[in-house]
């Protein structure tokens, strides 16, 4: 009863990452190999204003990036199957 929406909810879109197969190789030990394909998608951030008393207050809330899912850069690195060693999520740039 003390707050009121200030408009409609947006949306803010996080970027993704696709790749076809075979985008970027890697080699190990002489053995090249071509990396698989890749669609990654993150997950958007909601944003909503709301008056409160003659005052305007803009919550963003987030879902941070899954720490279970790797991007190219993690595949090109052969880290795509170890976990972080700072343990904050795979694919942070």
């Amino acid at each position: 009863a003390r707050i009121t929406l200030d408009g409609a909810a947006k949306v803010i879109a996080t970027p993704e990452q696709h790749a076809a197969e075979g985008a970027q190789t890697r080699e190990k030990d002489g053995v090249v190999e071509q990396s698989p394909s890749y669609e990654k998608f993150q997950r958007h951030s909601l944003v909503q204003t709301f008056s409160i008393n003659d005052e305007k207050l803009t919550v963003v809330v987030n879902h941070l990036k899954s720490k279970g899912s790797g991007c190219i850069e993690d595949w090109a690195e052969f880290n795509e199957n170890a976990e972080p060693a700072d343990l904050q999520g795979k694919c942070n740039a």
